[in-house]
């Protein structure tokens, strides 16, 4: 009997911890794009990224390593991102439009910066 009640609460434990993890994806209302957004360059579909704060625009971004490369890096700048999501650091899969952006020059080889609309997101444990 004890050898059951430990592997029922051990089942439990790990159903719970299970539930917990799991990603839960939030669609984003979408305006047509940031509104000093250039031209459409690429749309992503579930792509992973890291949210930042730029303290000097005052604006989240994402940044994105780009795979297959070791120094390729998208950094797109949001103009709708929830408020649940707003937390530098923390990593999100998403989806969305990347669009040209001329104010912000890349600070170093291999970094582009766009302007980012969001169409789905979703925090990765």
């Amino acid at each position: 009997m004890k050898n059951f009640s430990a592997g029922l609460l051990l089942f439990l434990f790990f159903l719970t911890s299970h539930l917990a993890c799991t990603t839960k994806s939030v669609d984003v209302e979408v305006s047509e794009r940031c509104p000093d957004a250039g031209e459409f360059v690429k749309k992503v579909e579930s792509v992973t990224g890291l949210v930042q704060f730029d303290s000097t625009r005052q604006q989240y971004a994402i940044r994105r390593a780009i795979p297959g490369t070791y120094d390729s890096v998208d950094v797109g700048y949001l103009c709708n991102l929830p408020e649940e999501f707003q937390q530098p650091g923390l990593k999100v899969e998403f989806s969305g439009s990347y669009y040209e952006n001329d104010e912000v020059p890349a600070s170093f080889a291999g970094l582009e910066n766009y302007y980012l609309t969001v169409t789905k997101i979703a925090r990765i444990p």
